[in-house]
């Protein structure tokens, strides 16, 4: 089964590149790896992921989106209701950019930063990584009500339930002009407008790892 297959590839490719809290190679489930494969490989336009609190979602959309950004020159925006949620993703981005030489090496440390001041205080709002000559990765976060004048092709959208119509539609604007964008959704299966409507749309990949009554 190709699915599968490919599967217990990226456990093993994550199990090669991140430790987890005890330094030890990071295990991921069958469910966190297709999460993981879904925003590396960008496999799907539009990805709606319900799953429940604790599930590790954030530190696999973490060590993906690093993967993705260590590898190509793209721009990434983590968004979230208030800074603060939109930080815990970012906070666990930056941990793991050090598990390993290639990430490492590509993080673009700025003017008087140092690695170890980045590996204490993790309050980063914006990284960069250095993919090529003249070519760099990018990942920053912001809130959904303060999306307006920001652009990125890819966005994780997270605790999106949490986001009203209104702000959601400012996240939306941010995909911009690009025609190759990406779009996740991620959150716990609460009644709300635009979460609940992509959960029905076929438009969306879904990935559900809790029950729920949609």
């Amino acid at each position: 089964d190709k699915n599968k297959n490919n599967i217990e590839k990226v456990k093993d490719l994550v199990r090669l590149l991140y430790k987890n809290d005890k330094g030890e190679p990071f295990e991921m489930t069958d469910g966190q790896a297709e999460i993981f494969l879904e925003i590396f490989q960008r496999r799907h336009k539009r990805v709606h992921i319900s799953c429940f609190t604790r599930y590790g979602k954030s530190s696999i959309i973490a060590m993906a989106v690093l993967t993705r950004v260590s590898v190509f020159p793209e721009k990434w925006a983590i968004v979230a209701p208030t800074e603060e949620k939109a930080h815990i993703i970012m906070n666990y981005l930056i941990q793991h950019i050090f598990d390993n030489e290639h990430t490492k090496r590509r993080f673009m440390l700025a003017p008087g930063e140092t690695e170890e001041n980045i590996r204490r205080y993790r309050n980063k709002s914006r990284i960069n990584f250095k993919v090529g000559e003249g070519k760099m990765g990018e990942v920053f976060i912001t809130t959904a009500k303060n999306a307006m004048g920001l652009g990125a092709p890819n966005i994780v959208e997270d605790e999106a339930a949490l986001i009203d119509d209104k702000e959601h539609s400012l996240v939306m604007r941010m995909l911009g002009d690009s025609m190759d964008n990406f779009l996740v959704k991620v959150g716990n299966p609460w009644d709300s407008g635009h979460f609940r409507q992509s959960a029905e749309d076929s438009n969306y990949y879904k990935i559900a790892k809790i029950f729920h009554k949609w």
